[in-house]
């Protein structure tokens, strides 16, 4: 196991700034693989160990592009506001 575990910051992020029909489909998956997916995984690997304990805290930093869009942000944007 990962011994004690109190908190998971989630602060990983990464842009790409394009049309969304310029954007190729594996530009996207990397956005949203980083940007929201692998806040996912990383909740989902230390939420038992936290539950077990009785205590931990999720800190998931997100943008404001969580709630307001962009031209050329979509990918960004779509990432974010899941992780919102």
């Amino acid at each position: 196991g990962f011994g004690e575990i109190d908190i998971i910051i989630n602060n990983a992020g990464q842009g790409y700034f394009s049309k969304i029909e310029d954007i190729e489909t594996e530009m996207w998956l990397k956005i949203i693989n980083l940007n929201l997916t692998a806040t996912y995984a990383t909740i989902k690997t230390f939420l038992p160990n936290m539950k077990r304990q009785n205590y931990g805290r999720i800190i998931n930093i997100s943008s404001d592009a969580d709630h307001t869009g962009f031209p050329d942000g979509g990918a960004y944007c779509a990432s974010k506001f899941g992780v919102l």
